[in-house]
């Protein structure tokens, strides 16, 4: 599981205390249940409640492929990453 703050410009943070700046906390999980298996719906569903009771942006994904898997948490990465760098 990898998750990141949003990070806001200096604008969106102006007159805010605390670390990341604006918007929501973002987490990306992943697991290893492909899309039929009972036990990765469970998880996503136990995932789901929590994270918007904490205004949490929660991004599912699943592969049962670990190579697949691999790709998921980069692309996760990747996106956050990018989103930092545009700020």
């Amino acid at each position: 599981m990898a998750g990141c703050s949003a990070f806001g410009t200096a604008e969106d943070t102006a007159g805010q205390d605390g670390v990341g700046g604006a918007g929501r906390t973002k987490v990306a999980l992943v697991t290893h249940g492909g899309d039929d298996d009972a036990f990765s719906a469970l998880v996503q569903k136990g995932a789901e409640a929590p994270a918007a009771e904490a205004g949490v942006e929660l991004t599912y994904a699943s592969d049962a492929d670990p190579v697949g898997q691999a790709r998921l948490v980069r692309g996760a990465i990747r996106e956050v990453s990018t989103r930092v760098l545009d700020t």
